[in-house]
């Protein structure tokens, strides 16, 4: 007999700034770093003979976690990698329910009938998951194992093992990040002993799924669109003003008609520097982007980061960081950057959550600015 803990991966880029991430190879967030404390801990006791994992960073990352204090080495299998989504990976949450609500739906409720352009099927990755898990048992025969893995992939195998059909994955449950699975292989039979347990994580680092009290528009998914800044001029420039009130308490020296023409003449060169975020067909807030050098390094900044009130204090800002994100990577930048006022203290938390850091200061019509900078 052989004993499998199945773990998901620590919090990842994808779970944070709401997009698809399936072969996308994006790393862990500071939460998910933080999850691996606890990750560490939950394993310290546990005997493990080997660790497994799927060759994607965030779930390599993770099984550092357990591999490493126990000074064994790492096994990777690219057949434990999660769905690959083909045309929509790295989409953004929202901008793939706009694209084929349908197939979304699905994909949660039905995977047996998702079909979208270049991705993998159920079937597919049913298989693959199955075929590397019981290549894994057959090959440590009375041992333990761990083996690192990923969201949906999990769910598929875990409803595979279970006997369910697909029309019943759903039951197989949610796997929070980092949370643990055990199951034991005996020749072809297999015993689900216990699935999903994120005990070990504390309430403050649980996802949107495990918080017993979660604020009720965190499932809010944004789409983001190329902004016609002469069609949005009014719109822009009300949310310049806007922007500025609230952080100043007065929109003395906020120039929105030359805020307007720099982010116009910004959209002749390169139109996906300015992003209109969407909430459905309702305008939630917009992403102004630009390029500058530093010391003559080229990197990304985002010059301004906009929710309208409705949407403020709501947890969707890492959704316009992501795109931001996204945007700059894709182009081969490998630094963003971005100013802040000292007194935006929320604006400061959330982008430090996104992996920003304080990098000097610059001065403003206010007085100085913080720099804050991330890898790409």
């Amino acid at each position: 007999m052989t004993t499998v803990y199945f773990v998901r991966h620590a919090e990842a880029e994808g779970n944070l700034f709401r997009r698809i991430h399936g072969h996308y190879d994006a790393p862990l967030t500071m939460r998910g770093e933080e999850q691996l404390n606890y990750l560490r801990k939950r394993f310290e006791n546990i005997k493990i003979d080997a660790v497994w994992s799927s060759d994607l960073k965030r779930a390599v990352k993770t099984a550092e976690a357990i591999y490493a204090p126990k000074g064994l080495r790492l096994s990777t299998d690219v057949r434990l990698r999660e769905y690959c989504f083909g045309v929509m990976e790295d989409a953004p949450m929202g901008n793939a329910l706009a694209m084929d609500p349908v197939q979304v739906r699905y994909f949660y409720e039905r995977p047996d009938l998702f079909r979208v352009e270049g991705a993998e099927n159920y079937y597919q990755v049913e298989k693959r998951l199955r075929d590397a898990v019981r290549r894994i048992a057959e090959e440590m025969p009375g041992k333990t194992v761990a083996v690192v893995t990923h969201g949906s992939a999990l769910r598929t195998l875990m409803a595979s093992l279970l006997g369910f059909g697909p029309e019943r994955v759903a039951e197989a449950g949610h796997s929070e990040n980092t949370a643990v699975s055990c199951v034991e292989f005996e020749g072809e039979s297999a015993r689900v002993l216990f699935r999903n347990d994120h005990s070990h994580l504390p309430e403050s680092l649980l996802g949107r799924h495990g918080r017993s009290s979660r604020k009720p528009a965190a499932d809010t998914v944004l789409r983001f669109d190329d902004m016609d800044p002469d069609a949005c001029r009014e719109l822009y420039e009300n949310w310049r003003l806007d922007a500025w009130k609230n952080l100043y308490g007065t929109v003395e020296g906020c120039e929105a008609e030359a805020f307007w023409e720099e982010a116009a003449h910004t959209w002749v060169s390169e139109p996906r520097l300015l992003q209109l975020c969407m909430d459905g067909d309702t305008p939630a807030g917009m992403l102004q982007l630009s390029r500058e050098k530093r010391r003559g390094v080229p990197m990304g900044h985002i010059s301004f980061c906009y929710l309208t009130d409705e949407y403020r204090g709501r947890g969707l800002g890492p959704q316009l960081v992501g795109q931001a994100v996204s945007l700059f990577r894709s182009s081969g930048l490998h630094r963003l950057q971005l100013l802040v006022s000292p007194f935006n203290e929320s604006a400061i938390k959330m982008y430090r959550r996104c992996g920003f850091v304080m990098n000097g200061s610059r001065r403003g019509y206010f007085g100085l600015l913080h720099v804050m900078e991330r890898e790409l």
